[in-house]
């Protein structure tokens, strides 16, 4: 069980995580490291950033630091849904945005869900996954009329994989009088997110990533020559101390990669350098991680960019 700090109590575990059975963390960083790349943040992100990083460029060093064990955080306390839902709904966010920016969103979370449920039948992720597809059902007249209209612009806007289902078409899905009627997405996967954050590591593993779980990162600083990731030696809820940058990059700005290498008293030494990544890589500072965006092409980075990340 995960032990509370001073100043950060710890959660109860998630229904995902307290069913998942007996695991066994890996080790937590001791003494040091030299390696390419250094995420912070064992969750969905990290991981798959690992997993990515080696398989475009196998010869790179990559390692994971988390506080905690693997999906301890919001990784494994989601609703288990791979979804293509952006902002408010369809209607609305044609409203606030325009119809450009609904369908490039709608788009691009169509590749995320496909790429999603593409990497977990490739590679075999042992994750209870189903692609059951998605309905949103009105209970009364007026949603009849919101849902109708928010498919009707969708398939004007060019998508033809949604569709309006009657009352009588949705009853024999799902047997309840009061449906009236709904919408009908087949663009749904559902998974156990313990499971899947967990197969996640696996595969950074197996492809030559260390991950270090009980490890949190205390601070991220650079100077003109070098950086330093210092960590804790004991394990605390949430990293303390601050994450500084001597730039804070965000898509579609590009850095050069860096090479990490660690001296004695726990912290990182970052000298850096170009390394022969083929795809862009960023740096994405936030309250609680550090993580690394990989494998995307600049159009990619832009679209993120557009979407506010």
């Amino acid at each position: 069980m995960p032990q509370p700090s001073n100043n950060h109590p710890s959660p109860p575990l998630s229904l995902w995580l307290d069913t998942y059975g007996s695991y066994t963390p890996e080790p937590p960083l001791q003494g040091g490291l030299t390696v390419d790349v250094a995420i912070v943040g064992g969750g969905f992100t990290g991981l798959a950033t690992a997993y990515e990083l080696k398989r475009a460029e196998p010869s790179l060093r990559v390692a994971v630091l988390e506080a905690q064990t693997t999906g301890y955080g919001a990784s494994g306390r989601n609703g288990s849904f791979g979804m293509t839902v952006v902002g408010l709904g369809f209607g609305t966010m044609a409203m606030l945005r325009g119809k450009q920016f609904v369908r490039d969103a709608h788009r691009y979370m169509m590749r995320a869900v496909d790429t999603l449920d593409e990497l977990i039948q490739r590679e075999g992720l042992d994750c209870d996954r189903i692609r059951p597809g998605f309905l949103r059902v009105a209970t009364t007249g007026g949603y009849v009329k919101r849902i109708r209209h928010d498919v009707k612009l969708m398939n004007n806007l060019g998508f033809d994989d949604i569709y309006w289902l009657d009352a009588n078409a949705v009853r024999a899905r799902v047997d309840s009088q009061r449906y009236l009627g709904a919408m009908w997405e087949p663009r749904l996967v559902l998974i156990n997110p313990a499971k899947l954050v967990r197969e996640e590591k696996r595969l950074a593993l197996k492809l030559g990533a260390q991950v270090y779980e009980n490890t949190p990162s205390a601070a991220l600083s650079r100077s003109r020559s070098t950086s330093r990731l210092r960590w804790e030696s004991s394990p605390h809820p949430l990293a303390a101390g601050a994450i500084a940058l001597r730039r804070r990059l965000r898509p579609p700005r590009l850095p050069a990669s860096g090479r990490l290498g660690v001296r004695a008293g726990n912290t990182i030494n970052v000298k850096r350098q170009t390394t022969n990544v083929k795809r862009q890589v960023s740096f994405v500072v936030s309250r609680f991680a550090t993580t690394i965006w990989a494998r995307l092409s600049a159009t990619e980075l832009r679209e993120l960019a557009s979407f506010g990340v």
